[in-house]
């Protein structure tokens, strides 16, 4: 994959545009097949590099995205999530290829670590900021279905984001304004204590 970012910074800027090199293709494909790869940990080396593979070639990606995240295979859909949400930060145009697990995993967010559901939310609320998510959809269902501690952490994660920027548009500060307004009024009738961690 490191070979492949490589290449992809000298062709980048071609103007037929550049894809995963077939040599390169097939032996990704090999490392996801079942039948030759039995290594959980090894797969997970696709979660860390994800964005990246997505750059380089959104249409392999799209093309082999049941097998980066295989239905039948938990371990192995679990080894490649969890490292993903550890290890990157939420990039739009990964969030656009991944959106269905995204929604999947908020679904399912009981089955998550508080870890994993913690950088869940975090991914979820930088995507929100920049405007890329409608809060009435998956953000709502994020805040119902995330346990109280999840929440809480997500909450703080959202003031220590914009604390002591001076540079924070004002659309971003008046989306997050929204969301917290909305989850004060969550605080207020329900006894919450998710708000105790903000500070802005």
């Amino acid at each position: 994959i490191e070979l492949s970012l490589r290449e992809y910074e000298l062709n980048k800027d071609r103007t037929d545009g550049w894809s995963l090199p077939l040599r390169i293709s097939e032996l990704l494909e090999q490392r996801l097949d079942p039948g030759i790869e039995k290594s959980s940990a090894v797969v997970s080396v696709f979660g860390r590099f994800l964005p990246w593979l997505i750059l380089i070639d959104r249409n392999w990606v799209e093309r082999n995205l049941k097998n980066i995240f295989p239905t039948t295979d938990s371990e192995r859909r679990n080894a490649v999530w969890e490292t993903y949400l550890q290890s990157c930060p939420a990039y739009n145009d990964t969030y656009d290829v991944l959106k269905e697990i995204y929604s999947t995993a908020v679904a399912e967010i009981a089955a998550e670590t508080d870890s994993n559901a913690t950088k869940l939310g975090e991914h979820l609320m930088q995507l929100y900021g920049r405007g890329r998510l409608d809060k009435q959809t998956i953000v709502d269902d994020f805040f119902s279905a995330a346990p109280l501690t999840v929440r809480k952490s997500v909450i703080s994660f959202i003031g220590r984001s914009l604390s002591g920027q001076s540079d924070v548009p004002a659309k971003v500060i008046k989306r997050f304004e929204q969301l917290l307004n909305e989850r004060m009024n969550v605080f207020l009738t329900r006894e919450s204590t998710e708000l105790e961690g903000f500070g802005w």
